[in-house]
């Protein structure tokens, strides 16, 4: 998935966008308009915020390996310490909410799969 977005998905705003693809601004402004352009341009983002999220997603052990020593890290400053020892319990609350959740969406899917049988 290392496939690189066309250059005018990474401008800031449509006229640098517009310019990149060697458009006039009008031109791209009526294109995005046009509901088949706009359904290849959503999905070109979603492309784009899908590749962002798996290169967070693949960080994410450092992230917690370097939350976790912040934490227990005695030369850090305590107001350091306390915010590492937050994010730490928010997130491992949140993960287990989303178990949770998950867990009843199954359950109440299956429910649903055997009224409709």
């Amino acid at each position: 998935m290392s496939r690189r977005l066309p250059r005018c998905f990474s401008n800031p705003n449509v006229e640098q966008a517009a310019g990149a693809v060697g458009f006039g601004v009008t031109t791209l402004r009526r294109c995005m308009r046009n509901p088949e352009f706009k359904g290849k341009y959503l999905q070109a983002r979603r492309e784009g915020l899908a590749q962002a999220t798996a290169r967070l997603q693949q960080s994410s052990g450092p992230a917690a390996s370097t939350l976790l020593k912040l934490m227990v890290d005695p030369t850090m400053p305590p107001a350091i310490r306390l915010r590492a020892a937050a994010y730490v319990l928010k997130h491992g609350l949140k993960s287990l909410e989303d178990d949770d959740l998950e867990a009843r969406l199954v359950l109440l899917e299956g429910a649903e799969k055997s009224r409709r049988r």
